[in-house]
Formats: C-alpha cells, structure tokens, sequence
C-alpha cells in the first residue's frame, strides 16, 4: 500500500485510534466523507460492471439559495453550480478509484452526468448514463424515488447530485447492502453477468410522493403524471422543452423547477 491509499489510512487511524473497531471499509467511507462527500454508502449490485459487485454511492447537498432562485426558468448561477458539483463529483469518484486501485482492487467510475448510446434491445433511453445514479443510491439506501424521477435523499430530499464507483474490493463486503437474489453470496461468488442482464429492483417510490402533486403541477413541459405506480416521466418531453425554452441558459441542458417545489424526504 503507498501514496493516496496509505495516506489517507494512516490519516484516519490517527484521527480516529480511540473510536473501537473502525473497519478497513469504515475509513474508506469516512475518508471519502473528509474528501468531501455529503453522504455515502455501499451495495451488491448484480447488473453492474462485469466482475465488480460493489457500488459506493456518494452525493454532494446543491445549495438550497441557489435552487430556492429558480423561478419560471433556472437561472445562471443554478447552471453553474449543478456543472460545479457534477465536476466535484467527478473528482471525487476518481479519489476514491484511485484509493481502490492502490489497494488492490479494479474500479470503474461512472460519470456524474453523461448520456451514452442504447446498446442494441435495451430498454434505455438516449438519455440514460452507463448506469442510474439513482438506482445504485436506492439500493444503497441513501433514499427513493420521487414521482418527478428525482432521487430523494433521505435527509435533503431532491436537492443532491449523485455519483457512482463500482469496485470488487472485497472489503465492501461487509458494510455492503445486498443485492436483490443474491444475498449470500461471497463477494467473489456474484454472477459475472452483462450489465441490465441481471433483473435488479430499482428505487422505490418515496411515500412521501404517495398524495403529493407539486411536481407534476408545476412542470412547465407536462412531463410528469400523476400515478400511483411510481415515476410517471417522460425524458423526451423535458428535454425538449428544455432546449426550446431555456436555450439561452445552458444551452437548454437544466431546468430545477421540479427539485425547487418538491417539499420531500423519504
């Protein structure tokens, strides 16, 4: 062990000598914590990366002055500041892939916000990012789903970007949720499976939404309804409406109203 990994360990083993039975896996989450992550945790998850059954979620908190701005359009600021985190976020998955890697293990990043094209029979949309922010954080347990396809954290509600690192660092294990079907295995026991082969459940719907329609009333594109079923979104019409409306402001890549008028937690 050397550089980045072994500095921040001895670092966190100094800081922390009389807490009892901090874990190896702990001091990673605790270290990403003092890199600057508002929250973070892991789960097994199946359907990701082949040969990488872990996923560390981390979100950062969006200032609530910024979107408390937003109005009938997003403003500057708030388009700044969402490129301002997602570039934070950036930095911070490859911190702790960097961490991982020097101890031993493989990880990939996914990109805080990118789209990437469908592979051939996927249910994806040309929206979707290699893999949902959202999904690995739920299974986390940092949170649910919104009835606008927001991520509700548990503590700050849609106001969080998220990020995701999965890694076969075995000493994930431990702390890790489990994964939907495979709760006993090993961690080098999960199926080497393609990604989105492996039937894995999703956020659910907070309870929070379940008599709740602020989003779906003030979405100036009409792009969420109303359903018991959870999210009912349509991307194409947000993002639609976004490059005619707001194409002046980001070229038409954010909006916000939604998160703003959302009163929820999970």
């Amino acid at each position: 062990m050397h550089g980045l990994a072994r500095r921040i360990l001895l670092h966190l083993q100094n800081k922390y000598a009389t807490i009892p039975a901090m874990s190896i896996a702990e001091l990673f989450l605790q270290a990403m914590r003092e890199q600057g992550a508002g929250d973070i945790a892991c789960a097994r998850i199946a359907d990701g990366p082949v040969g990488l059954p872990f996923a560390v979620s981390m979100t950062i908190r969006l200032s609530d002055a910024v979107v408390e701005e937003i109005a009938d359009e997003p403003t500057y600021t708030y388009f700044h500041h969402y490129r301002t985190v997602n570039a934070f976020l950036d930095q911070l998955a490859l911190k702790a892939g960097l961490y991982l890697q020097e101890k031993g293990a493989r990880y990939i990043a996914v990109a805080a916000s990118q789209s990437v094209p469908a592979a051939p029979g996927s249910k994806a949309t040309p929206f979707d990012g290699r893999y949902s922010h959202k999904k690995a954080a739920g299974l986390a347990g940092l949170g649910a789903m919104g009835r606008s396809n927001l991520f509700l954290h548990r503590e700050w509600g849609p106001r969080v970007r998220l990020v995701t690192v999965f890694t076969d660092w075995s000493e994930l294990a431990e702390i890790a949720k489990p994964a939907p079907g495979v709760q006993s295995a090993e961690a080098g026991d999960l199926p080497a499976q393609p990604e989105s082969s492996v039937p894995t459940a999703s956020p659910e719907l907070s309870p929070r939404c379940a008599a709740c329609s602020r989003c779906v009333d003030s979405c100036p594109a009409g792009a969420i309804a109303f359903s018991e079923n959870g999210p009912a979104f349509d991307p194409e019409k947000c993002s639609a409406w976004m490059k005619t409306q707001y194409q002046h402001i980001g070229r038409g890549a954010v909006c916000g109203i939604c998160m703003r008028v959302c009163p929820g937690r999970t």
